[in-house]
C-alpha cells in the first residue's frame, strides 16, 4: 500500500523537519497580506526554497517512485548539514519491473543532488528492500560525493551493485565514521582482484585520513582497504561477511596503528594459528570479539605472548553466536562450536600481557613480569575455552583484580568432578553467595559450564581473596 500524500505550512526559520509519508507536497508559509507572483511561482516550482535556515532533514518511509525525482530539489537547502533519506521505497512486487528500471536513472539524479549539498556533515542513504526482490542503489548515488569537503558521518544500505558498486575512492576524505551494510563495494581500485585471492595491489589514490570508526554487514568488502585508513581505531565487521576469509582479515590487521575496538564477525575459513597474533597487534587494544569465527587450535599461543602487553583491554569475547548470545543474555542466531585451547601457561602469558602496561621493557628483560605486575583493566572475559582450562588458570585470572565477570563456556575438564567436587560446589557457592550467576552444568557427564559475575565492586576484594583460597586448595592448582 503506497503512503498517504502529506501536505505541510513551513515557516523560513525552521531548522529541523522530519517528514513521514509517500508523496511528499510542501507549501511555504504565506502572511496575511499576499505575496508577489513570481515569488508564489518560484514557490509552487520548487517548495523548498522557503526552508533557507534548514541543517537537518529527516524523510523516512518516502515512496520513490511517489516522490519521482523531486529529490533534486533539496539543492535549495543550502544550509542543510544533516540528510537521512530511510527506507526509501522503490516500488512493490507489483511494479518491480519498472522499478528496476528507474533505480538506476533514481541513484543518478540523487547521485548528482547530494554532490551539490556541500553543508552535508552527516548522510544516511537507506533503500526499503522489497520481499524477495532485493531492489538496490547502484554506486552512481555517491559519484559526486568526494565534492563533499565537510561530510563526517556516512552510513549506506543496499547500495551497490554487481554492475555498478560503491567506488571507495569516491568517499570524501573527510569521513571519521563509515557504515556499509548489504552493499558492493568495488574492487577496481584495489588493485581489481577477487576478494579471495591470495594477493592485492591497493590504487596509492584511495585514501581516507580520517576515518576512525568502520561497521561493515553484509557487504562484500576487501579487508586490504583498511591499510589506507591510518586512524581507524572501531572496526566492526558484523554478520553476513562470510566472503571475507579470515585469513586476509588478520593479515592486514597488524597494520593498523591505533585500533582501540575490533569486532569480527562470521569471516569465512580459518587461518594459521600464528595469523591469529594480528587480533592482538596494538597495545592500544580495549575490546576484542571473535564470533562465529573458525579460531586456530593453538591460537592463544600468539594471541598471548609476555613481549606483547595489553594493558587497555578490558573485554574480551571468544565464542559461537549459539554460546554469545547465552552469555550476553540474548536469543542464539547461529549455532556453532568455537574453541580456543587455553592451558595454564596460556592463561598466565593472557594475564601477563593484561597487568604489564609500562612495565613490558622490564619484562622483555626476562624478568618475567611478576615483580612490576599491575591490576590490570580487563573487567569482562565471556570465552568458549576448550577442557584444557582448568582451575590452575583460573587461579591466574585472580591477578586482574578489576575483573568482574568470567563466563567460561564448554569447559568440559573445569574442574574434575569427584575429586575436586568440593572446589566446583565451592565456587558455585561463591556466586549463588553474591545473588550472581555461578552455576555447574551437567556435573555428572564432566561437562561443566562456569560463569561467575560480580556487579558489586565493593565485595570484588573479598571475592577474589575467598576464591584465591579455594583454588589454593585444590589439587589441581599443585
Amino acid at each position: 500500500m503506497r503512503p498517504a500524500a502529506l501536505s505541510i505550512s513551513l515557516c523560513c526559520n525552521l531548522r529541523t523537519l522530519e517528514i513521514q509519508g509517500g508523496k511528499v507536497q510542501l507549501q511555504p508559509a504565506t502572511s496575511s497580506t499576499g505575496s508577489n507572483s513570481s515569488s508564489s511561482s518560484a514557490s509552487s516550482s520548487n517548495p523548498f526554497t522557503a526552508l533557507t535556515a534548514l541543517t537537518s532533514l529527516r524523510l523516512p518511509n518516502c515512496a520513490a517512485m511517489q516522490f519521482g525525482f523531486g529529490l533534486s530539489q533539496l539543492t535549495a537547502l543550502s544550509a542543510l548539514q544533516q540528510l537521512v533519506l530511510l527506507d526509501i521505497m522503490v516500488g512493490d512486487g507489483s511494479e518491480q519491473q519498472a522499478a528496476d528500471g528507474d533505480t538506476g536513472a533514481f541513484s543518478a539524479e540523487l547521485g548528482s543532488t547530494l554532490g551539490q549539498l556541500v553543508q552535508l556533515t552527516n548522510l544516511v542513504l537507506s533503500l526499503q528492500r522489497s520481499q524477495g526482490h532485493g531492489v538496490r542503489l547502484d554506486g552512481a548515488v555517491c559519484t559526486a560525493a568526494s565534492r563533499l569537503s565537510r561530510l563526517q558521518s556516512l552510513c549506506l544500505d543496499a547500495v551497490g551493485t554487481q554492475e555498478l558498486p560503491l567506488r571507495l575512492q569516491q568517499l570524501p576524505q573527510s569521513l571519521t565514521m563509515l557504515s556499509l551494510r548489504s552493499g558492493v563495494t568495488s574492487s577496481q581500485e584495489l588493485g581489481g582482484r577477487s576478494i579471495t585471492s591470495s594477493s592485492s595491489s591497493i590504487d596509492g589514490s584511495f585514501h581516507v585520513p580520517a576515518l576512525q570508526e568502520l561497521s561493515i554487514r553484509s557487504t562484500v568488502f576487501d579487508p586490504a582497504a583498511l591499510l589506507h585508513m591510518p586512524q581507524l581505531q572501531d572496526l566492526d565487521v558484523a554478520a553476513g561477511c562470510t566472503n571475507i576469509p579470515m585469513h586476509d582479515m588478520l593479515a592486514v590487521l597488524p597494520g593498523l596503528p591505533k585500533p582501540q575496538k575490533l569486532s569480527l564477525h562470521e569471516l569465512s575459513g580459518v587461518a594459521a594459528a600464528e595469523q591469529y597474533a594480528g587480533l592482538t597487534a596494538c597495545s592500544h587494544l580495549e575490546e576484542l570479539k571473535v564470533i562465529d569465527c573458525r579460531v586456530a587450535g593453538t591460537a592463544a599461543q600468539h594471541m598471548f605472548r609476555a613481549s606483547r602487553p595489553l594493558p587497555a583491554l578490558h573485554h574480551i569475547c571468544v565464542a559461537s553466536s549459539t554460546e554469545a548470545s547465552r552469555m550476553y543474555g540474548r536469543p542464539p542466531s547461529v549455532s556453532g562450536q568455537i574453541r580456543l585451547l587455553l592451558g595454564p601457561r596460556d592463561v598466565q602469558r593472557f594475564v601477563d600481557s593484561c597487568t604489564l602496561g609500562e612495565q613490558a621493557p622490564a619484562l622483555m628483560a626476562g624478568d618475567g613480569g611478576r615483580a612490576h605486575a599491575g591490576r590490570g583493566r580487563l573487567r569482562s572475559l565471556r570465552i568458549s575455552a576448550a577442557p584444557r582450562f582448568t582451575c590452575k588458570g583460573l587461579l591466574h585470572l585472580t591477578r586482574l583484580e578489576q575483573l568482574s565477570e568470567i563466563i567460561v563456556d564448554g569447559c568440559n575438564t573445569v574442574y574434575a568432578y569427584g575429586a575436586d567436587g568440593a572446589m566446583a560446589a565451592a565456587c558455585a557457592r561463591l556466586g549463588i553467595q553474591h545473588d550472581e550467576i555461578g552455576n555447574v552444568r551437567n556435573a555428572q557427564q564432566q561437562d561443566f559450564s562456569m560463569s561467575y559475575r560480580d556487579y558489586y565492586r565493593g565485595h570484588g576484594s573479598e571475592v577474589w581473596q575467598r576464591l584465591r583460597k579455594l583454588c589454593d586448595k585444590s589439587p589441581q592448582c599443585q
